[in-house]
């Protein structure tokens, strides 16, 4: 089974399922999670408070110069209302 990401929807819809009281099996087969990872939820070991991590940002936003990009923009706004195109 593939691993994937625990993300604050994801373990949601676990809860969601649990409480309509459909099987830890069929809950981790429509759902791509292990039995035990159902288990730890059912025990509240793993819950919305300490939640699983938080998605991290993609990579090329940590590389953009966010100030660079943000005079460029106020300069052309600038430019824009002193040369209106009608």
């Amino acid at each position: 089974m593939a691993k994937k990401e625990l993300t604050m929807l994801r373990l949601e819809e676990i809860k969601r399922l649990i409480g309509i009281g459909i099987s830890d099996r069929k809950i981790s087969q429509s759902l791509k999670c292990s039995r035990n990872t159902i288990r730890k939820i059912k025990g509240g070991e793993i819950d919305l408070l300490k939640g699983p991590k938080p998605l991290p940002a993609p990579l090329w936003t940590l590389q953009v110069g966010w100030d660079d990009v943000l005079k460029n923009i106020l300069e052309a706004m600038k430019s824009i209302k002193k040369h209106p195109l009608h």
